[in-house]
């Protein structure tokens, strides 16, 4: 029997020099340790070499126990349509991302939005409900995700669909939470203990880097810092919060200007809180293009690898696939506007029409796709992170940042080691 590698592996080497090895389809994380290295190489170059290996057969039934090799005649078709029959077109999550307003009162120097759309009045919150009970019914979970704007600003509309939502729920047997993205500026106790009330369970907090890059970058309309006000409020919330059960991002932007240190500084303050999670992301640029060896990509993956230790990204399809690729997923603007992105606003294949004036009696989620990017499956199948996107990354994009990825998850599972199980090869 012949055996080859698995296609799905992620490989890095950790801060010990040790190998970690990622299988992306099966989410499983093995270690090699430095001082077997030898031993790992000759067996990479007979399975590279001949498709065999006549070493030791612990060795190898340890490579196969843990996917690192199969036989050349195993497929894993069956299991990668399934993946994504559960993950494109599955039933278990309603995720509505809902504008309760897109006014703002940041002026972010990357922020996309125009403000021209105020709060969602009450014929719209009407539609959106009667949206829900058609809907709830296929799925196990409604997941309600606030977005704007600056949704905070609208927590009236928020308390007014999440109590409705909440009682659809309670009538369907349906479970419900909802998460939030929010600049963190009006998040006091008191809105906090709020979104609680109202079974918020994720937010998502910006704070990029320090004090002075974080208010060059992230200010409020009158040109005014808000770092202070929001490490205040977040530390407030680490402090008096008792409940386990809930998940804050804090997201960092990484510009040009902004060093190592300073995320490692900010990701310090919360490392002894395991609720919060640090998340570093590059400031995305034109949605449709970018260039792969983009330097500032280039910049941005040397500032995560010297951030890695403080950062734990999760490595699955759940979380590395774009929203807007599930079918599951919809997005309504203040106004009613039905998409999927929440950045192309004006791209005419992200509008789907008005809530306020479309016939929900026909309306389907399964007839509203968002995606412009070319998805070769000959090429994008034998690709190490496809189980992790199936071709999707950003369905806005017309080519998919491959390369770029898998540089990223590289680094992302250098912090793995901890959790990896190691092979003691002979």
């Amino acid at each position: 029997m012949k055996y080859k590698f698995n296609d799905y592996l992620l490989v890095a080497q950790d801060d010990n020099q040790d190998i970690i090895f990622y299988d992306t389809l099966n989410y499983h994380t093995v270690l090699i340790k430095k001082e077997d290295y030898n031993i790992f190489n000759d067996f990479r170059m007979q399975i590279l070499s001949n498709g065999n290996y006549s070493g030791p057969r612990q060795n190898m039934d340890l490579f196969l126990e843990h996917n690192i090799i199969r036989s050349m005649g195993d497929s894993v078709h069956e299991q990668l349509q399934k993946r994504y029959n559960e993950v494109i077109n599955g039933k278990r999550i309603l995720s509505l991302i809902i504008l309760p307003t897109e006014q703002c009162n940041f002026r972010c120097i990357y922020c996309y939005e125009d403000y021209k759309l105020g709060k969602m009045n009450e014929a719209t919150v009407d539609k959106i409900i009667q949206l829900l009970e058609k809907l709830i019914s296929e799925y196990d979970i409604l997941n309600l995700a606030w977005f704007g704007g600056e949704p905070l600003l609208a927590l009236d509309v928020i308390g007014l669909i999440s109590e409705k939502a909440a009682s659809l729920c309670k009538k369907y047997k349906k479970a419900y939470y909802s998460q939030i993205t929010t600049n963190g500026y009006l998040l006091s106790l008191d809105i906090m203990n709020e979104l609680l009330r109202m079974h918020t369970m994720v937010f998502q907090i910006t704070l990029d880097g320090d004090r002075d890059s974080h208010n060059k970058q992230r200010y409020l309309a009158d040109g005014s810092g808000t770092y202070d006000v929001i490490l205040n409020n977040l530390l407030m919330i680490k402090r008096h919060i008792k409940t386990r059960t809930i998940k804050i991002i804090v997201r960092i932007n990484v510009s040009k200007d902004m060093n190592a240190d300073e995320i490692n500084d900010l990701a310090k303050i919360f490392s002894d809180d395991d609720r919060f999670v640090i998340n570093i992301q590059k400031i995305f640029g034109d949605s449709s293009t970018e260039k792969v060896d983009d330097d500032d990509y280039r910049n941005y993956l040397d500032i995560f690898d010297k951030c890695h230790k403080n950062i734990m990204d999760d490595l699955t399809v759940d979380s590395t696939m774009c929203y807007a690729a599930k079918k599951s997923t919809l997005m309504i603007r203040s106004d009613g506007t039905l998409g999927k992105c929440t950045v192309n606003f004006e791209d005419p294949n992200n509008n789907f029409g008005n809530i306020t004036n479309i016939d929900l009696s026909t309306f389907s989620l399964d007839s509203i796709e968002y995606c412009n990017c070319t998805h070769i499956k000959e090429k994008c199948i034998a690709c190490c992170i496809y189980p992790l996107c199936f071709g999707r990354q950003c369905p806005a994009k017309r080519y998919q940042l491959c390369k770029n990825m898998i540089d990223k998850y590289n680094l992302v599972i250098k912090s793995y080691s901890s959790k990896a199980h190691i092979l003691e090869l002979i």
